[in-house]
């Protein structure tokens, strides 16, 4: 397998990113999965999470060097946070609206 294409959901963009191969976000594009394509690019192994049909125009060689190299499983991290972070930042953006009954 040359690469993984997910949904961007942690548990398999984790699995994906162990697996040392470039890793491409799509689906929905929405909160986990702007989140870890997000995360996925800032390292280097895959695009911003983009449609499907955009993901010949960006992939590039370079991510298969740098998911190569990635060493993942940095336990000062703490993803929990990171992620209701982004979250939260989703919603002061008013990218996802916020409803009160």
């Amino acid at each position: 397998m040359d690469c993984f294409i997910i949904h961007g959901g942690l548990g398999t963009t984790v699995e994906a990113l162990r697996t040392h191969k470039p890793v491409a976000v799509t689906g929905l594009l929405l909160m986990d999965q702007r989140f870890w394509g997000g995360v996925c690019a800032l390292k280097g192994v895959g695009p911003n999470p983009v449609h499907i049909d955009e993901f010949p125009t960006v992939y590039q060689s370079e991510y298969v060097e740098k998911a190569q190299l990635l060493t993942w499983g940095d336990e000062e991290s703490d993803g929990v946070s990171v992620n209701v972070q982004a979250f939260a930042t989703l919603l002061d953006e008013g990218v996802l609206p916020v409803e009160v009954s």
